[in-house]
């Protein structure tokens, strides 16, 4: 990103087969700015997280600024848009 002068993601697309709990941690603590992520959270699959790692993944992308706008009719797959560019 910094050699190509970006300071933002527009777009993350997370389907990491239930890494993504770890991987939404990373995110949050890196600060790099993300417009939108769409992450399938895998908390029916065995071993990768439960019901409990989604609530408190959303929890988490929601305090750091991230609106939850849709989630998939399968209820798996969750999108979220940072509220700083709703105000762009």
């Amino acid at each position: 990103m910094s050699r190509l002068g970006h300071d933002r993601v527009d777009l993350l697309k997370m389907d990491i087969e239930g890494s993504e709990y770890s991987v939404i941690n990373d995110i949050i603590e890196s600060k790099v700015k993300m417009g939108h992520i769409l992450v399938e959270l895998h908390h029916r699959m065995i071993g990768s997280g439960d019901i409990q790692s989604t609530v408190k993944a959303v929890a988490q992308l929601r305090g750091a600024g991230y609106l939850l706008y849709d989630i998939s009719p399968r209820g798996l797959e969750f999108a979220f848009v940072h509220r700083s560019i709703l105000r762009e």
